[in-house]
C-alpha cells in the first residue's frame, strides 16, 4: 500500500484549506462544504489521477497518458500545466492566477495531490485501515468495519477501466478487497459483526465473481450468520463458474469453507428474509447503479435510527423496481423481521389500484398477524411500528397512500416506488429522494450485451451502439428490442435494431406483443393521467427540433400565458415526462417525445409549429436589437414570448448553442409556406449566418429565402433576402448570378429604400468582395466608402455607422494604408454607444493595425480593451485579442504575458472548436487574410508557445 503523506502540525490544520475530495464512488470535489463543479473534463481528469494516486507523486508523462492516450497533442505538456492551475484554483478559490499554491505540489517532473487525510477519502480509508491492523484483535474488527464503510463503493465509477487511471482504480480495488478479507477472518464469532460485513461483501463478491478469497470470506460471514444453505449455494456457484469459465477447480480455502458448511447447524428458519415475495428481477438483466445504492444505504442507516422514508421515482420502464429489489436482495439482514413488498398497481389503467386497507391485510398478514375483517390503522401501526422491516411500496397511486402505511415508532425502512417524484412526502415527511434516470452509453451496452450473450453469439459491437442509441438508455426498450431479437428467425438483433431506425414510429417496433412488454404502453399511463393542459403542452412540445428548451419556448408552443404553460410544466415534471438539465432548461427523453409527436393531429401539429416559428421570429427581433441595435418590424407576426437574454453576450452564446434548432425552424417555416415568417427569419438571424448555416449544404435553404421574401410585400426584406443570396452565390463562384442580385438589391436600395438600407446593401456588397481571395482592393474600397457615406446620411445613431467603418477599416488595412484604417477603428469609440459587437470587433482590429505598425503596447492595450466584450462579438474576436496579445508580448520580451495570452487562448477554445472554425472558414471562401481567419491565428499561437518552451 503506498505511504501516506506526513502528518501536519495541528497549527498546520487550524490553517488548512476546507477541502474535501471524494474518489470512491463518482468523484467528487467539496471546498468548505460546497459543492464544486468539475469542469472542463481533462480538470477533473487532473484531479481524478492524483486523488487516486492518493498523494504519491505522479510523473508528467503519466498525467499526459491519462489525458490523451497514445497520441497526445504537441502541446501536451503545457495544456498540461494550464489544466493543472485550474485544478489549484478548483481548490483553491482564493489563488491568485499565477500562484502554485499549496494542495497540487509540483516537483520538476511530478506533480501530487499534498492533502491530509480529512481531505481526501482515500487518504482516510488508508489512515483508518493502518490504525485497524496496528490496533488489538477486538478493536481491529471495528477498524476494518469503518474502512470498508469509507470504501463501500469502488473509487472512480464515473472513470476509465484503463491506462493510468483504470491502473490506479484496480490497485486501490485490491486494497478493497483485502480489507474484507482480512475483516472476515476475525468475524466468525462475532455474529453482528458479521452481518455488518456482509452488507459490503454482497457488493463485492458480484464485482469479483472469480475471486475465491472473496467467495470464501462470504461463505464464512453467511455462516457466522447462521446462513447455512445460502453459504453452500454460493460456493457451489462459484466452482461451476471457476470450471465453466477458467477451467480450473475450487481452491483448498474454498473447499474447507464447504466442509464447514456441511458441518455446520441449519440456523435459518427455513425462509429467505422477506415476507413477501420479490418481483423477479434477473440478475443478468440488473445493472448495477452504485450511486442510487448510496442513497438506499442512507436511507437504511437512518432507519435504523428510528425509521425513515424513501421514494425512488422516474419515468415508466426506467428501472425503478428492479433497482429497489436488487438492493433489497443484497441488504435483506438489514432487517430483522424481514423485506415485505406490495404492488399497489397504481399506474395501469387497465388493473383496478389496491387500496390502502389490502395493503395493511397484505403486510399484517406477511408478519404472521393474521386478522379477521378490516384492520383498523391503530391495529396496523401496533403490529409494524414494533417491528424492522424494510417495506417497499410499488406504483403507489398517490402520496396519501404512503402516509397511510408509514409506521409509528420502529427502525423500518418504507421505499415508495413511483412515477410521479411525490414532492409532498419530501417536504412534510422527509422522505429520501432518489430519481432513477436512463442508463449511460456503457451501462445500456452492458445490458444488452448480458441479456442478448445469453442466447447465443452477441451481436457486433455497431449493432449494439446503433440499438442503444435509438432507445434513449431506456432500460424497457433495450429489453424489449432484445427480446424481439432473440425471438426472430432470420436477421436477429441487426434486423430490430434496422426497424427501430427506419421506422416512421419508432415506437412500433419497440413492442414484444403484450401491453407489459410495449413502451408505448407504458409510457403511455403516464400520460393518460395527465390534465387537458399538460396534455396539450405534452404533444406540443414535440415539435420543437431540439434537445432542450426554455419556458418561455415552451410558453409559445403551449400557446397559453406563462401561468398557465407553468402549471402544464410542473404537471409534467412531477409525472417524469419532463426533466431539467444543468442549466435548468426543460428537456424530454426522445421516446416520450415520440409519443407527445403521435398525440398530434394534423391540424395541432400545423398550429404548434407555427407558434415555434413565431417564436423564434421573435427571438430573432431580440438579438439583432441587442446584438445590432437593428429595430425589425413584427408587424403581422403575433406578440408573445422570446427567449430572455441577459445582453448580447448571452444571444451570442444561445445562437451557439441553437445553430442546428435555428436551420430546422427556418426548414419548417419554409414547407409551411409562411412567407412573412421565412423573409423575417432570414433577417433576424442574418448576423450570425457563418455559424449557423453551411455554405454549400445549405445553399438550397437560401434560395428558399428569396421567393418568401419578395411575397411578403416589403421591399426591405426583399433586397436582404437579395444580398444573402447573393454572398452564397459568390461563395460558391457563381459569380455573375450573385451580380445579378446585388444589382437588384443595390438599385431598390437607391430608387425606394432609406439611406440605412443602401449602406446596408452596400457594405455587404463590399463584404463578401473583400473575403474573396482574389477580390480587388481599390473596387472594394470604393464599395465600402460609398457605404460609409450613406450611413452617415442616416437616421442619427445608425448602427450602419460602426459596422460600416469596421469594413471599410479593414479595407484599408489589407491595402496596407494603416494609419487610415487606425482612424477607421479608433472613430468607433467616438461614436454615442455602438453596441458591444461593434466595439468589440472595432478594437481587436485596431489591435491588429497596431501589431503590423510595430506598436506593440498599444496593440496590447486595444486588445486587452476588446477582451471583455468578447462575449457579445463571438468567437473570432476572442481568437484574435488572444493572439495579438501573445505576438506583442513575445515580441517586447514579456514572456509572462505572452503564456497568459496562449493559455487563455487554449482554455476559451479546445482542439475540436477550432477544427470546426477552419473548415467552415475555408467551405466559405474567406480570404486567408482577414483578422478574424482562425488557421493562421492558431498557427501563430502555436509558434510563440514554441518560441517560449524554447
Amino acid at each position: 500500500m503506498p505511504a501516506a503523506p506526513s502528518e501536519r502540525d495541528e497549527s498546520d490544520r487550524a490553517h488548512a484549506t476546507p477541502v474535501r475530495l471524494s474518489v470512491f464512488g463518482a468523484l467528487s470535489l467539496e471546498v468548505a462544504g460546497v459543492a464544486v463543479p468539475l469542469s472542463p473534463p481533462r480538470v477533473a481528469q487532473v484531479l481524478a489521477v492524483l486523488g487516486l494516486a492518493g498523494g504519491e507523486p505522479v510523473r508528467i508523462d503519466d498525467l499526459v497518458d491519462a489525458l490523451w492516450g497514445e497520441d497526445p497533442p504537441a502541446s501536451a505538456r503545457n495544456q498540461l500545466h494550464r489544466l493543472v492551475g485550474q485544478a489549484r484554483r478548483a481548490l483553491e478559490p482564493l489563488l491568485h492566477a499565477h500562484a502554485a499554491g499549496t494542495l497540487v505540489v509540483g516537483s520538476g517532473t511530478t506533480y501530487r495531490l499534498a492533502v491530509h487525510s480529512d481531505g481526501l477519502d482515500l487518504l482516510e480509508f488508508r489512515r483508518v485501515l493502518r490504525e485497524a491492523r496496528a490496533a488489538a484483535p477486538e478493536a481491529r474488527l471495528r477498524g476494518y468495519l469503518e474502512a470498508l464503510a469509507i470504501a463501500k463503493v469502488p473509487a472512480g465509477t464515473d472513470l476509465a477501466d484503463d491506462g493510468v487511471i483504470g491502473a490506479l482504480k484496480r490497485g486501490i480495488e485490491r486494497e478493497r478487497v483485502q480489507t474484507l478479507i482480512d475483516a472476515a477472518s476475525l468475524a466468525s464469532n462475532d455474529r453482528d459483526t458479521a452481518r455488518e460485513l456482509l452488507e459490503v461483501a454482497g457488493e463485492l463478491a458480484e464485482r469479483h465473481p472469480l475471486d475465491e478469497a472473496v467467495q470464501e470470506a462470504v461463505a464464512r460471514l453467511l455462516l457466522a450468520t447462521g446462513h447455512r444453505t445460502r453459504a453452500l449455494d454460493l460456493i457451489r456457484a462459484t466452482e461451476d463458474r471457476l470450471g465453466a469459465e477458467l477451467g480450473v477447480g475450487a481452491s483448498q480455502g474454498l473447499k474447507s469453507a464447504y466442509v464447514d458448511a456441511l458441518r455446520a447447524d441449519d440456523g435459518e428458519s427455513g425462509a429467505e428474509p422477506w415476507a413477501l415475495p420479490l418481483p423477479v428481477a434477473l440478475r443478468s438483466l440488473y445493472i448495477q447503479r452504485p450511486e442510487h445504492g448510496v442513497l438506499l444505504d442512507a436511507a437504511a442507516d437512518e432507519a435504523a435510527r428510528g425509521g425513515s422514508l424513501a421514494v425512488v421515482s422516474g419515468m415508466g420502464g426506467i428501472g425503478k423496481t428492479t433497482l429497489v429489489a436488487e438492493w433489497a436482495r443484497g441488504n435483506a439482514t438489514r432487517f430483522r423481521d424481514g423485506v415485505l413488498y406490495f404492488d399497489a398497481h397504481g399506474m395501469n389503467p387497465a388493473t383496478r389500484a389496491a387500496d390502502v386497507v389490502e395493503a395493511m391485510t397484505a403486510v399484517l398478514r406477511a408478519l404472521g398477524e393474521q386478522k379477521h375483517g378490516r384492520p383498523s390503522p391503530e391495529e396496523y401501526r401496533a403490529a409494524v411500528g414494533s417491528r424492522d422491516v424494510l417495506l417497499i411500496l410499488d406504483n403507489v397511486p398517490g402520496a396519501d397512500f404512503v402516509r397511510e402505511l408509514l409506521p409509528l415508532g420502529g427502525r423500518s425502512l418504507v421505499i415508495a416506488i413511483s412515477r410521479s417524484a411525490l414532492p409532498g412526502l419530501i417536504a412534510r415527511e422527509g422522505a429520501f429522494a432518489l430519481s432513477v434516470g436512463i442508463l449511460t452509453d456503457r451501462q445500456a451496452i452492458e445490458l444488452l450485451a448480458m441479456r442478448l450473450g445469453r442466447q447465443g453469439s452477441p451481436p457486433t459491437p455497431g449493432t449494439v451502439e446503433r440499438l442503444v442509441a435509438a432507445c434513449g438508455g431506456l432500460p424497457l426498450a433495450l429489453t424489449v428490442a432484445a427480446a424481439r431479437g432473440m425471438a426472430r428467425q432470420h436477421g436477429g438483433i441487426t434486423a430490430i435494431a434496422d426497424e427501430v431506425e427506419r421506422a416512421t414510429r419508432r415506437l412500433d417496433p419497440l413492442s414484444a406483443g403484450s401491453a407489459d412488454a410495449s413502451v408505448r404502453v407504458t409510457l403511455s399511463w403516464s400520460v393518460d393521467r395527465l390534465s387537458d393542459g399538460a396534455k396539450s403542452l405534452f404533444g406540443a412540445l414535440s415539435v420543437y427540433p431540439g434537445a432542450t428548451w426554455s419556458i418561455e419556448a415552451a410558453e409559445s408552443l403551449h400557446g397559453t400565458d406563462r401561468a398557465t404553460t407553468n402549471a402544464a410544466v410542473t404537471e409534467l415534471l412531477g409525472a417524469n415526462l419532463l426533466g431539467v438539465d444543468d442549466r435548468g432548461r426543460l428537456q424530454m427523453h426522445d421516446l416520450l417525445r415520440e409519443l407527445g409527436a403521435e398525440s398530434l393531429d394534423d391540424l395541432a401539429r400545423i398550429a404548434a409549429e407555427r407558434r415555434l416559428v413565431q417564436h423564434f421570429v421573435r427571438t430573432g427581433y431580440e438579438a439583432t436589437r441587442l446584438c445590432l441595435g437593428r429595430i425589425l418590424d413584427l408587424t403581422g407576426i403575433p406578440t408573445g414570448p422570446a427567449e430572455n437574454f441577459g445582453g448580447a453576450g448571452e444571444a451570442t452564446e444561445w445562437f451557439d448553442d441553437v445553430r442546428q434548432v435555428v436551420r430546422e425552424v427556418i426548414r419548417i417555416a419554409v414547407l409551411g409556406g409562411w412567407d412573412l415568417e421565412v423573409a423575417l427569419l432570414g433577417a433576424g438571424y442574418s448576423f450570425m449566418i457563418n455559424r449557423i448555416f453551411d455554405f454549400e449544404r445549405d445553399l438550397p435553404l437560401f434560395e428558399a429565402f428569396l421567393e418568401p421574401s419578395l411575397r411578403s410585400g416589403r421591399g426591405v426584406l426583399a433586397m436582404a433576402a437579395r444580398t444573402r443570396l447573393a454572398e452564397r452565390y459568390e461563395a460558391s463562384g457563381r459569380f455573375e448570378e450573385a451580380e445579378l442580385l446585388w444589382e437588384d438589391a443595390i438599385a431598390w436600395a437607391r430608387s425606394e429604400g432609406t439611406d440605412e438600407d443602401l449602406a446596408d446593401a452596400l457594405r455587404l456588397r463590399g463584404a463578401a468582395a473583400l473575403h474573396r481571395r482574389d477580390h480587388d482592393l481599390e473596387f472594394t474600397i470604393g464599395i465600402l466608402r460609398e457605404s460609409l457615406e450613406a450611413a452617415r446620411r442616416a437616421r442619427p445613431g445608425s448602427p450602419a455607422v460602426p459596422i460600416g467603418l469596421i469594413f471599410y477599416g479593414d479595407a484599408l488595412r489589407q491595402a496596407g494604408r494603416l494609419e487610415a484604417a487606425i482612424d477607421a477603428f479608433a472613430e468607433i469609440g467616438t461614436l454615442p454607444s455602438p453596441p458591444p459587437f461593434y466595439r468589440a470587433v472595432s478594437y481587436s482590429f485596431l489591435a491588429m493595425a497596431y501589431l503590423e505598425l510595430d506598436r506593440l503596447p498599444e496593440a496590447i492595450e486595444a486588445a486587452q480593451i476588446s477582451i471583455p466584450l468578447i462575449p457579445a462579438a463571438g468567437s473570432g474576436s476572442a481568437t484574435l485579442a488572444f493572439q495579438v496579445i501573445a505576438t506583442a508580448a513575445l515580441r517586447l520580451g514579456d514572456t509572462e504575458q505572452a503564456a497568459k495570452a496562449c493559455t487563455d487562448f487554449r482554455t476559451a477554445w479546445s482542439d475540436e472548436a477550432l477544427d470546426t472554425m477552419i473548415a467552415r472558414q475555408a467551405a466559405s471562401g474567406e480570404d486567408v487574410h482577414t483578422p478574424f481567419a482562425t488557421a493562421p491565428i492558431v498557427a501563430e499561437i502555436s509558434r510563440v508557445e514554441a518560441a517560449l518552451d524554447g
